[in-house]
């Protein structure tokens, strides 16, 4: 599964200067309970906003994403507002934007920020004339975002999960700096790469590369470092103070699968509360307004004996060919993905233009090592000796275009222009929006599905029909979009006027809404054999829109920190999210934290897409040994995660003495007055049922 080329990798900050003044660096203390606004992008497939969201989340922030940006009296509530890669600004939001920092606000943009919006950029962010530019490293500046790094030059990596560098370096924003503005870093061409401003009480910045996407970087290390400089600077002495309004709620978090029967607060009944589900933990959050300074309060929370099972899923994911490689023994394949310490597998079974792994279809193009030349089935042997051990397997499939087109020639994508979309080969793309596009994708589904003894399934992704690789404007899907446009009183325009895919807009609300609806066919029959279906895609906010469509997601974590789940996780609701994560050219130190830090971000099941050198399943040694030892600790740091999540809301907020059991938890809260420089502040013991089986039900039937 490969996004490919789909996020230009630009980079910006938005910083506004007190000049003179040192930024230093923070501790997660630091931004303990301030506030943060994460703007929504005007571009979907971004990853932008997610970064940020949880870069925040992490530091401590209490986050919120989406508001309006319009209203500069709702925006005083925040401390903090991240454009990230909003790039289009209305009248309203940019006038309430330039007061809202005009009054002693923060703003950040990234990767250039409200490029399109140019007289924002010049009177509030102190910059103009933003533009692409293609480098392999950059020089920071004296000043605040450089505070505690040695060497200035900071070099790019050559690879960020399955993306390389163009031999001309990654793609950057470049700005003229303006004014009285700061400029933080510079291009080996002299191009300003960000600037930090200060308009009237506030401080803002405007950055073309994120120190909260690390991954571009040589030393990731670094990109922590500035980031935290960037908001010290930029919050000012709110980063002393603390927080000037308190939420008056906390959250108590528990295991997911925690069913919750009651809640008392000082021995009585507490009615008003709400559960939610986020990723491995379950939160019940509570108005603690009644808890004046000074005062301390016992809450119980009880709920149904908790099973024993585990709370992190490990997966491999085995793309293309990479089957191939198990041919001579299955047995073998099931013993390396024992000795990984993988709970699930997941083996791409069929490509985009018919190729088949396993015996499927008579229409397939069969491999010639896993079901011509083999003898017995294939996919039968493997999923019997993974789940001798223990392993569930869960088969991955991309539609296929190739035989929907021979079978109904004119089911072919059109472009704006009237004209077949073809794929890198040439052949034809299939409309997998019109059901003769759909008949026998679906069939082969029901095959697979009925005649082995899979624990799941999942959609690679070409699915989406909102994705560049769906983009179609076919005599089908034009008659189905007036139908929308009609039901929803909402004027059509035709295929020259559609704009960028990529965009916000009725004509994506519509495609989102077909893939839902493609979606639920899958699942349906899936189900009717008794078995949960999902559907690969990046991790973005966009994305959860299919959360309610499918049993389960897969978050293609490959360019992005794992901590860009922690959104994500906030919208899933009850669908499970596998975080996969990238193998190859991967540093093995890095694989072991990627496992840790997507722990820490709630995600219930991690893994690795794995490829060897050789295009078989096994990596290299070191990396081998990588994801080993990462998977043989999960249980042991997530329940350090759990620590984590057991209080969050309201700063002011720690536990003094607690417990959680197998039917119930007892917390001790007081409320300190002010910002508390530790959650747990007593001794909290935690005594939850063993890990014997599966953390979350991912591929098997409710």
């Amino acid at each position: 599964m490969w996004r490919l080329a789909l996020l230009p990798v630009l980079l910006m900050l938005v910083l506004i200067p007190v000049w003179g003044a040192q930024s230093v660096h923070a501790d997660k203390a630091s931004f303990l309970g301030l506030r943060a606004l994460v703007a929504q992008p005007d571009v979907v497939w971004w990853e932008w906003d997610v970064a940020i969201y949880g870069a925040l989340e992490e530091r401590g922030f209490e986050v919120t994403y989406g508001d309006p940006l319009d209203q500069a009296s709702a925006l005083s509530q925040y401390d903090l507002v991240a454009l990230n890669t909003r790039r289009r600004l209305t009248d309203a939001e940019a006038a309430a934007l330039a007061s809202y920092v005009a009054q002693g606000g923060a703003l950040y943009a990234s990767w250039g920020g409200p490029m399109e919006t140019s007289g924002f950029l010049r009177d509030v962010l102190r910059a103009a004339n933003p533009r692409s530019v293609y480098i392999r490293g950059m020089t920071l500046l004296d000043g605040p975002l450089a505070n505690g790094i040695g060497p200035r030059e900071i070099a790019f990596a050559e690879h960020v999960g399955h993306q390389d560098m163009r031999d001309k370096g990654w793609e950057m924003v470049a700005m003229d700096v303006l004014g009285d503005g700061l400029p933080v870093a510079k291009d080996p061409s002299g191009n300003v790469l960000g600037v930090l401003s200060e308009h009237g009480e506030g401080r803002a910045a405007v950055l073309g590369f994120g120190p909260e996407q690390e991954k571009y970087l040589v030393r990731p290390e670094l990109g922590p470092l500035m980031l935290d400089n960037l908001l010290t600077w930029l919050l000012g002495e709110k980063v002393k103070t603390g927080p000037s309004v308190w939420s008056k709620q906390v959250s108590i978090g528990l295991p997911a699968r925690a069913e919750i029967t009651g809640v008392e607060m000082n021995g009585r009944a507490v009615r008003d509360y709400r559960v939610r589900r986020v990723g491995s933990v379950r939160e019940v959050e509570l108005s603690v307004s009644q808890i004046g300074p000074g005062q301390e309060a016992d809450l119980r929370i009880s709920y149904r004996p908790l099973r024993e099972a585990r709370n992190i899923e490990t997966m491999i994911h085995l793309p293309w060919g990479t089957l191939r490689a198990a041919a001579d023994s299955p047995a073998r394949l099931a013993d390396y993905l024992k000795s990984l310490h993988a709970t699930v597998v997941q083996p791409l079974l069929r490509g985009g233009n018919g190729q088949a792994w396993y015996r499927g279809m008579p229409e397939d193009k069969p491999d010639g090592r896993t079901v011509t030349q083999y003898q017995g089935n294939f996919l039968s042997d493997l999923i019997r000796e993974c789940h001798s051990r223990g392993i569930r397997v869960i088969g991955g499939i991309y539609f296929d275009s190739t035989t929907p087109v021979r079978q109904h020639p004119d089911v072919v994508q059109l472009d704006a222009n009237g004209q077949v979309r073809r794929d890198e080969y040439g052949s034809p793309y299939a409309c997998f929006n019109n059901p003769q596009g759909q008949e026998y994708n679906l069939a082969t589904i029901a095959q697979l599905v009925t005649s082995y003894d899979l624990d799941g399934l999942i959609l690679d992704d070409n699915y989406e029909l909102d994705w560049y690789v769906n983009n179609c404007f076919c005599q089908y899907c034009e008659e189905r979009y007036r139908r929308y446009c009609e039901a929803h009183g909402i004027a059509y325009t035709d295929p020259t006027q559609a704009g960028d895919y990529s965009r916000p807009g009725p004509r994506h609300q519509y495609r989102r809404e077909a893939t839902r609806n493609l979606a639920a066919k899958v699942r349906a029959i899936t189900q009717a054999h008794g078995k949960r279906a999902g559907g690969w895609v990046s991790v973005t906010t966009d994305a959860t829109h299919l959360a309610g469509a499918f049993d389960f997601l897969g978050g293609m974590e490959y360019t992005s920190s794992p901590r860009s789940a922690r959104l994500v996780l906030e919208r899933m609701g009850e669908c499970d999210l596998l975080a996969l994560l990238w193998a190859p050219h991967a540093d093995p130190a890095a694989m072991q934290r990627e496992v840790q830090e997507a722990i820490h971000s709630g995600c219930a099941a991690v893994g690795f897409w794995v490829m060897g050198e050789d295009g078989g399943y096994q990596l290299d040694g070191e990396r081998t040994e990588a994801v080993r030892r990462a998977f043989a600790s999960v249980e042991e740091e997530w329940l350090a995660f759990y620590r984590e999540r057991l209080l969050s809301g309201d700063a002011r907020f720690a536990v003094t003495a607690g417990s959680v059991g197998r039917d119930r938890l007892r917390l001790r809260l007081r409320n300190t007055g002010a910002r508390v420089s530790r959650r747990i502040a007593g001794e909290v013991s935690v005594d939850l049922p063993r890990v014997r089986g599966p953390a979350v039900d991912i591929p098997t039937a409710r």
